[in-house]
């Protein structure tokens, strides 16, 4: 379950730690310095993901992240597209991150 999910996040990570939840799946990814949260699942008319920055995530469970006001929820009709679209936000977490950081 969300195996290519979690092999298109996970390749270009620098660390990653998995776990299988009950119907979602948590990665705690590192990318370009930036730790990040997402839990995944595959819901009944599509598959769903929800990022967090891993220093403003509520709590490692993800039934209790899902709910959470923080973070971004992802949506796609496949794995793939649901992967995609979660690097894109992933992307625009490092850049938002890294501006922060920076001052720009």
């Amino acid at each position: 379950m969300m195996e290519e999910f979690a092999r298109k996040l996970t390749e270009k990570a620098t660390r990653t730690i998995r776990e299988k939840q009950g119907p979602y799946l948590m990665l705690l990814i590192e990318y370009c310095g930036v730790k990040l949260l997402i839990c995944g699942k595959r819901g009944e008319h599509a598959y769903i993901a929800k990022i967090h920055l891993e220093e403003n995530t509520p709590s490692l469970h993800c039934g209790e992240v899902e709910y959470s006001p923080l973070g971004l929820y992802i949506f796609g009709r496949e794995e793939e597209d649901l992967a995609l679209k979660t690097l894109e936000k992933i992307h625009w977490f490092i850049k938002s991150r890294k501006n922060l950081l920076c001052g720009a």
